[in-house]
């Protein structure tokens, strides 16, 4: 899921989804966010942007942990709505990302 620069017509868009779980990667030493979910026949792992799950620590944005855990446990009880974006260019492409994880029960979650 990623676009050549200067391709697409649209660089942000909300999409309902069936059924979204939310995982941990480490890259480069440092824990990321991903969330998976269904498109068609494709089961994808993004990362997810969205600063509510996040902590401003010293000089930089660190992962909070106890937030997604806090999320996550909601997901089983709702439908999500995910805002869908694609990220700045990285190595020649932009890259498809989740900027926002709204729940249909409380969207706007802090």
């Amino acid at each position: 899921m990623v676009l050549p620069p200067g391709q697409g017509k649209a660089s942000l868009g909300d999409f309902w989804v069936e059924e979204f779980d939310l995982s941990f990667e480490e890259y480069e030493g440092e824990l990321k966010l991903r969330g998976i979910f269904a498109y068609d026949q494709l089961k994808l792992c993004v990362a997810v942007t969205d600063l509510r799950f996040y902590n401003w620590k010293g000089d930089k944005f660190q992962l909070n942990v106890e937030k997604v855990w806090e999320v996550r446990d909601k997901l089983e009880e709702t439908q999500v709505i995910l805002s869908l974006g694609f990220s700045r260019e990285f190595k020649g492409k932009h890259w498809l990302q989740i900027n926002g994880v709204h729940l249909e029960s409380d969207p706007l979650w802090e």
